[in-house]
């Protein structure tokens, strides 16, 4: 007669099912979060991008600065940087997060210039562009990588 219960082999196999699907899971998840970190670091030079082109075509005063109010993004390995000309100092920064760096067809650091009532940017190296884009890369310490085209006419794409 046989009592109502698990033998052990029955529950070592269990508990190896179990504990593989843990790791598989853990290792999905682990890629999953670095991949929703660069996602959200495009989003944000995306933003900053766009934010300079936006106070540059809506002529935004910074400070109590007139005159030249061009706005000026400055692309660093680690960083963005807005900063409105006439003055000089840092509108906004932006440090991304560990393990993520900007890449570009253009030499780092590098600035895109948006000057007042036009949003169009200016390069501070005009041998930058190719084919009238600029691809700025952004890139994990894991090999995940993700582009912004900024094409001359002031559009900012993803891809």
């Amino acid at each position: 007669m046989r009592s109502a219960g698990y033998t052990l082999i029955e529950l070592l196999v269990v508990i190896s099912i179990i504990g593989i699907l843990s790791v598989v899971a853990f290792v999905n998840i682990k890629d999953f979060s670095s991949d929703q970190a660069l996602k959200k670091a495009v989003g944000e030079v995306q933003t900053y991008l766009r934010l300079a082109q936006s106070n540059a075509s809506s002529s935004t005063l910074c400070g109590s600065s007139s005159g030249d109010i061009n706005w000026t993004v400055t692309l660093k390995t680690s960083s963005v940087v807005i900063t409105c000309r006439s003055t000089g100092d840092p509108y906004k920064t932006l440090i991304l997060q560990n393990g993520i760096t900007i890449g570009s067809s253009c030499s780092l650091p590098f600035s895109v210039d948006y000057s007042a009532l036009k949003g169009v940017p200016h390069l501070s190296n005009a041998s930058c562009w190719m084919d009238g884009n600029v691809k700025i890369n952004l890139v994990t310490s894991k090999g995940g990588s993700i582009s912004l085209t900024l094409t001359s006419g002031g559009a900012i794409n993803v891809q």
